[in-house]
């Protein structure tokens, strides 16, 4: 009974070696795939509005002068890479080719 035992374990462990990525894959996927070009621009857009809402919120009631230097050159960063994205997302979206397949 215990060399049946034994053989079914090593059996199982041999069977989890081999599919071990089905097994990741199936039980422990990444929660932060993106599937689309638009799933991942809304992924960046959601992070980038929570790091610029910590920011502004760190600010509190004194203003800017709660700000390191590193904060707020992050914070400038983020507000132009913001504009910069919008205007490129915007450039994208207005093409010839993706105005056809808008309407069609």
């Amino acid at each position: 009974m215990s060399e049946l035992l034994i053989l079914i374990i090593i059996l199982v462990a041999v069977l989890a070696f081999f599919n071990r990525g089905w097994i990741i894959n199936r039980f422990l996927h990444d929660k932060q795939r993106n599937y689309t070009i638009d799933d991942q621009f809304n992924s960046d857009k959601r992070n980038r509005e929570k790091e610029i809402d910590r920011l502004l919120s760190k600010m509190g009631k004194n203003g800017i002068n709660d700000l390191t230097i590193k904060d707020r050159k992050r914070l400038d960063e983020l507000s132009k890479n913001k504009n910069q994205i919008q205007i490129q997302w915007n450039q994208l979206l207005y093409t010839p080719e993706m105005q056809w397949n808008l309407v069609h």
